[in-house]
C-alpha cells in the first residue's frame, strides 16, 4: 500500500513498531476490560468515584467562578468527562479516575492574575487551552519515551515538596472558606 493512502506508514519506523507493540499486548485484554467492567462490584463502585469526583469539581469550579469569571460548573464537569472519556477509550482503561483538583485551580487562578496584571491581555481561556495544550504534548512524550523512570536515579524530594504544596493548598482554601463564613 503506498504511503500516501494510509498516515500511518507516514510515521517514522520507531513509532510504526511502538504501536504495533502496544497494540498486541493490549489487544488480548481490551474487549475483557470493557465486559467485566459491568460486574455487580463495579457499578457501586464506579458511582462512588463519580460522586467522589463532582464534588469537587463543583466546589473548585466556584472557586474559579468568583476568580474568574469565565468558567462555570458545566464546563468543569464537561471538560472533566470529555478527558476521562478520551482516555479510557485509548487507554483502554475504562475505570478512569479524572477531574479537577486543589492544583489545577490554583493553577488557573495564577495564570488569570498573570494576564490581568498585563497591559494588552490575551484571551483567557485561549491562553489557558494552549497552555494546557502544551502540557498534553509534554506528557505524551514523558510517557512515549518513559521519561518517569529517571526518577529513580533522583531524590524523591520533589514528589515531597509537591505533597506539601498540595496540602498547603487545602489547608489555605480550607481558611479562607472559614474566615469567609464568619466574617
Amino acid at each position: 500500500m503506498p504511503s500516501h493512502e494510509n498516515p500511518f506508514y507516514e510515521l517514522p519506523s520507531w513509532q510504526r513498531k511502538m504501536f504495533v507493540l502496544f497494540r498486541s499486548l493490549r489487544a488480548p485484554w481490551y474487549i475483557s476490560d470493557w465486559k467485566d467492567a459491568w460486574q455487580y462490584r463495579v457499578i457501586p463502585a464506579t458511582v462512588l468515584i463519580f460522586c467522589t469526583n463532582v464534588f469537587p469539581g463543583i466546589a473548585f469550579s466556584l472557586d474559579l467562578i468568583e476568580t474568574t469569571a469565565q468558567y462555570d460548573v458545566a464546563k468543569v464537569l464537561l471538560s472533566s468527562f470529555m478527558a476521562a472519556f478520551i482516555f479510557s477509550i485509548f487507554g483502554a482503561q475504562p475505570l478512569t479516575i479524572a477531574g479537577i483538583t486543589g492544583p489545577i485551580t490554583v493553577f488557573n487562578k495564577i495564570i488569570f492574575d498573570i494576564l490581568k496584571g498585563q497591559n494588552d491581555p490575551p484571551d483567557y481561556l485561549h491562553f489557558v487551552g494552549w497552555v494546557y495544550l502544551w502540557a498534553a504534548m509534554i506528557h505524551w512524550m514523558t510517557a512515549i519515551f518513559g521519561w518517569c523512570s529517571f526518577l529513580k536515579y533522583m531524590t524523591l524530594f520533589s514528589c515531597d515538596t509537591y505533597g506539601f504544596y498540595v496540602s498547603w493548598i487545602y489547608l489555605d482554601y480550607g481558611i479562607q472558606v472559614a474566615t469567609r463564613q464568619f466574617i
